[in-house]
């Protein structure tokens, strides 16, 4: 992996007037979906792994848009 690629993953990407929306858009329907989640199923590791991966999928959502070229 080249010092670009490195580089490109690891630098701060502000949000702008484009991808600000984008990433509140991701944040408003990964919640919805915890919410149900959490109101479908019952208390415990399975319900919290569930909130988890829903979690790890808004931050790779995030970082999609934050990294994509404009």
């Amino acid at each position: 992996m080249g010092s670009e690629e490195l580089l490109r993953r690891f630098k701060f990407h502000p949000a702008t007037e484009v991808t600000g929306p984008l990433h509140d858009e991701a944040r408003l329907l990964l919640h919805d979906a915890a919410r149900r989640v959490v109101s479908l199923t019952p208390v415990g590791r399975e319900q919290s792994l569930a909130v988890t991966a829903l979690e790890e999928a808004m931050f790779w959502t995030n970082a999609a848009i934050a990294r994509a070229p404009r």
